[in-house]
């Protein structure tokens, strides 16, 4: 079947990607790649189309895009910058809604392929191939290097497999070979950008030479505008509130089982020079709580007698590790026996106690990882793509593009 396909991109690594995709599908399916900005300026000048959207499917398609700009102004309430960038939002939303939606009709396009999906640039155009009963792909970096997500419902919280449960992956047949390789893979680090720092910040980043504690508990830090906060993170807003809650449980463990467990937090690198924890941790100065930036997350997992994150893939790794692993917030992993997730943070010293005194269940969380990566994502050397290496890529798409 020669199907028409749609690729729609907003940053320069998701147009040169998709070129390459485009190259190797062309000559099997017709192919159109769209760039999101170009397609705005088009759809001024377009008519609109006959399938208006209620009050909230606006709001739905800015909310993501909307929100993150609040939370980079570090303004949440509603002032006049917000309000004015939100009707600006909305105007644009509505534009490229119509434009996409007359394309994708005039075209006849039967897949819309898009990276990660929560942007403006792409709710629009996901929401008229909703519309109009068009197949969507999303894609996203892998969990593991050279992977990638490719996925028909969405990325992280709302990809396909967050509706399985425990016994799903109790059906999953492994290669004990491929599974002993994959406990010692080590998952993509990202470097920590020293470039625009000040000079103090260097210098604290160069001292950092510590004692761990013997018994901790590691809390990597996530990017505060990231989809995983802002969109699926109910209970925690930011970094502070993170620490907070997390030391309130801990120490409530501490005393009711007489231990003396600490808190090893690390910054994300690349929030690490934007974003200003002084004020945490002098609150925290004289605390069981030791803040880093330098020291590697695999490292850390290592030493920790546990992990506890809002829904990071520090928590995947955590699981290749054999620690126990705590969400807080909503995570496509949170599932029965492989991690511990806490939904109500007032009892979170009692999901510490059984993260750190029960058994795992090595068999399931072996299970789950080998089918994350060897079922579930797909083979990719995005970084050095060429006509040789998409061949897994083009499967997928193929794969969509059948219903398998």
């Amino acid at each position: 079947m020669r199907a028409k396909i749609l690729f729609i991109s907003y940053y320069s690594h998701q147009a040169k990607y998709f070129e390459v995709l485009k190259d190797r599908l062309k000559e099997k399916h017709k192919i159109y790649h769209l760039d999101a900005t170009k397609s705005f300026f088009k759809g001024v000048f377009n008519r609109q189309s006959d399938l208006p959207l209620n009050q909230d499917e606006k709001e739905e398609l800015i909310n993501y895009t909307y929100l993150q700009f609040k939370k980079s102004r570090k303004k949440d309430e509603d002032d006049f910058i917000n309000r004015v960038y939100k009707k600006l939002l909305n105007k644009s939303a509505k534009i490229l809604y119509h434009y996409f939606l007359n394309f994708i009709q005039e075209k006849e396009i039967d897949l819309v392929i898009v990276w990660n999906g929560y942007r403006v640039q792409t709710t629009t155009v996901l929401k008229a191939a909703e519309k109009l009963g068009v197949n969507k792909l999303y894609m996203e970096n892998g969990f593991f290097p050279k992977t990638l997500v490719m996925d028909p419902k969405g990325v992280n919280a709302a990809n396909s497999l967050s509706n399985k449960g425990k016994s799903f992956y109790q059906q999953v047949e492994v290669d004990e070979r491929r599974v002993n390789k994959l406990k010692k893979s080590q998952l993509e680090q990202r470097e920590l950008r020293e470039e625009g720092l000040s000079k103090l910040r260097k210098k604290l980043l160069n001292e950092e030479n510590v004692q761990l504690p013997e018994k901790f508990i590691f809390l990597p830090f996530q990017v505060l505008t990231d989809t995983q906060i802002i969109i699926n993170s109910p209970q925690i807003d930011n970094m502070q509130q993170l620490v907070d809650s997390v030391y309130s449980a801990l120490k409530k463990f501490n005393q009711k089982h007489d231990e003396n467990y600490w808190i090893v937090a690390k910054e994300h690198p690349s929030d690490f020079g934007k974003r200003d924890y002084s004020d945490l941790k002098e609150k925290y100065n004289d605390e069981q709580v030791m803040f880093l930036t330098k020291m590697s997350a695999e490292d850390l997992i290592e030493l920790s007698q546990a992990v506890v994150t809002i829904n990071s893939t520090v928590g995947i790794e955590g699981l290749l590790k054999d620690k126990p692993v705590i969400t807080l917030g909503d995570a496509f992993y949170n599932v029965e026996d492989i991690v511990y997730h806490a939904d109500d943070l007032s009892a979170l010293d009692q999901v510490i106690a059984e993260a750190v005194f029960e058994d795992l269940d090595h068999k399931l969380i072996d299970k789950f990882l080998y089918y994350l990566r060897y079922e579930y994502l797909v083979e990719a050397d995005k970084k050095n793509a060429n006509q040789d290496n998409v061949g897994a890529v083009i499967d997928r798409i193929e794969a969509v593009l059948n219903k398998k």
